[in-house]
This record gives C-alpha cells, structure tokens and sequence, in this order.
C-alpha cells in the first residue's frame, strides 16, 4: 500500500535527504484530521486566504461556454490554470514543496504545457492515507468521496468557488453533448441511490445529470437493502422499469 514519503522516514534517513537537497529541504508538519486521516498542515508561515480571485485564470477557463471548442488559446489557458492551481497548493502544503524539491521542480519555471510532465505527482494512494485541505474546515461545504471498494477512500474538500467551478464545468459537458432540454423526462440513474450513498463523489455526479432536464421522475438503479446493509443492483426491478416507461 501506497505510503506518505515524509511520514515513513526515519531519523537516519531524514539527514541523508538534507544532505542531497540542502538544508532547505522541506519539513512536513502534520496532525491527526477527520476521519482518521492524517491531516497535512501549512507551514513555512502560508496563511489560508479565502478565494476572492484568487484563481482568474481557472475562473476564466470554466466559464467558458462550449467545452469541446478546442483551441490553442484554450490550450494554453488550461495549462495557465493548472499551473495557478500548482502554485497555490504549493504555498499551503508541506508535502508538495517537499516532492518538487525532491525532484528538483520549480513552480517559477512553468511555463509551457510541456513542463507538466515535470511536475512531482501525488500517487492516490498518499490520498486515500492523508487529508489535504487548502482552506479552513468550516469553509469546506461540500466532502465528497470515492467509493472505497479497495478499503481506503479517496477524499475531495470543496468550498464554495471550487464547487461553482465544478458544477460549471459539468453544465458546460452536458450543454456541449447536447444533453438540455426544457422538456420533463424520466431519469434512470445507474448509480448508488443518493439518498444513502451521503458522500460516495459518483453518486453525487451522476445526480448532476438531473440538471440537463426537469424531472418527471427519478429512478436510481443501484438501491441501498437494508436486509443486506449494501447497495444492490436488481437487473429484474430495472428491466420492469424501462418497460413500465
């Protein structure tokens, strides 16, 4: 199972990585968070800010209105973006800047698309194990994550401005894909039924799709049993309903 780099260091190996990246190399501060995660503090003095333009160039990239006109200029806005979105968790989390120093990686240097390939990666496993969070927890609105089939769960923090840029981007794809109507329809939903799923970020997306259209009714596929205490499929019950429709 994927481990933290900076949490399974011992003392002697601490000093051997001082030695081979400089005394700048980054300490990792940390505290136990919810849900048993480990949780990832700023340091080096990074302050949380709320997000009052603090992404312009991701704010311009996911108010574009059609999704699927690509261009170079759209292009190099993504690129622009994913770099202004590098750089502010750069600033807050330990972790990261000990990776790019780790990998000789530079922030200032980014500059073209090319240059993503250099950046450190965060496996998912290190997500499953730890909770990097870049506001305050009373400013996360919404938590939603993966659905923990292998044991561990993946968690996604929003606050208010990262799910309006989510929510825009999920209405741009739907809007490109043709998928609005005003017309009513009935929506067969093959998910985990929102009701019990709380926080599973799949059930959340698929419910996203309810946007495209008003609703005549709604029918989830995959329903919570109570006798089981597990979400089931009943391919019988599903086949009766698109009948019945």
């Amino acid at each position: 199972m994927a481990r933290c780099m900076g949490c399974m260091e011992r003392p002697e190996e601490d000093a051997s990585r001082k030695r081979k990246h400089g005394e700048d190399a980054v300490e990792m501060p940390e505290e136990t968070g919810k849900d048993g995660l480990r949780a990832f503090t700023p340091g080096n003095g990074a302050e949380y800010e709320r997000d009052g333009g603090l992404f312009p160039v991701a704010d311009a990239l996911c108010s574009l209105e059609d999704a699927f006109a690509f261009s170079p200029e759209r292009d190099s806005l993504f690129t622009e973006a994913l770099f202004e979105n590098y750089r502010y968790q750069y600033e807050r989390h330990p972790f990261l800047r000990f990776l790019a120093v780790r990998g000789g990686f530079s922030p200032e240097r980014a500059k073209a698309s090319g240059d993503i390939y250099d950046i450190p990666p965060l496996f998912v496993g290190t997500l499953k194990l730890h909770r990097f969070c870049s506001v305050p927890d009373e400013e996360v609105v919404l938590t939603l994550t993966s659905s923990g089939t292998s044991g561990q769960k993946t968690q996604l923090l929003l606050d208010t401005p990262s799910l309006a840029r989510l929510e825009a981007l999920s209405r741009s794809v739907f809007r490109g894909l043709g998928f609005e109507s005003t017309e009513p329809v009935h929506y067969l939903l093959f998910g985990y039924e929102r009701e019990h799923a709380g926080a599973v970020g799949t059930s959340w997306s698929t419910e996203q799709k309810m946007a495209c259209a008003p609703a005549k009714t709604v029918s989830w596929l995959i329903r919570w049993d109570d006798a089981s205490q597990e979400f089931e499929f009943d391919a019988v019950a599903a086949a009766r309903r698109i009948a019945e429709l």
